[in-house]
């Protein structure tokens, strides 16, 4: 468990560029949300279950994860809201030093592809320059969430918004 993330997100958008041979580490997940407001979700990621809570986004949010089983996973899973979200998530070092995560969502979210870092400080976050295929950052996109997108998806965000 952990109390404050401190994480910038990015919209990929030249999935070309993305060197995922450098990739140290390759999941599958699948998460689902019991609430929006406040964000209360699950995940399954390779043989393990989580349960979070979320603040609001930007920059810092409060999070606070807790391992769950599967049993506890299977029941709640029967209770989320929308459809489940599954993406797949490469791990990948940067010459920086930081951990980047990339994630390529599947079903209606098809086409989105995202990265991300974590910083120990605000001060290293707002320090660090991405590489170029980040593309846009969205960190402050509120409209980007995970929970925002399986409210409403991919498709409805690119028309409504034309972001990209």
């Amino acid at each position: 468990m952990k109390n404050m993330e401190i994480e910038r997100q990015f919209l990929v958008t030249d999935m070309v560029a993305v060197p995922l041979g450098q990739a140290a580490a390759r999941h599958r997940i699948e998460q689902g949300y019991l609430s929006f407001e406040p964000e209360l979700r699950i995940r399954h990621m390779d043989a393990q279950y989580f349960f979070t809570f979320k603040s609001a986004g930007g920059l810092v949010r409060r999070e606070e994860e807790f391992a769950i089983t599967a049993e506890d996973y299977a029941g709640l899973r029967e209770r989320i809201q929308g459809e489940m979200l599954v993406k797949q998530r490469y791990e990948l070092q940067l010459l920086t030093g930081e951990t980047a995560v990339y994630d390529v969502y599947e079903g209606a979210l098809q086409g989105l592809c995202m990265a991300e870092v974590e910083f120990p400080s605000v001060e290293a976050a707002q320090a660090f320059t991405p590489p170029t295929w980040f593309g846009r950052e969205i960190t402050y996109d509120a409209r980007l969430t995970a929970a925002n997108l399986v409210q409403h998806g991919w498709a409805w965000f690119e028309k409504k918004c034309n972001y990209i």
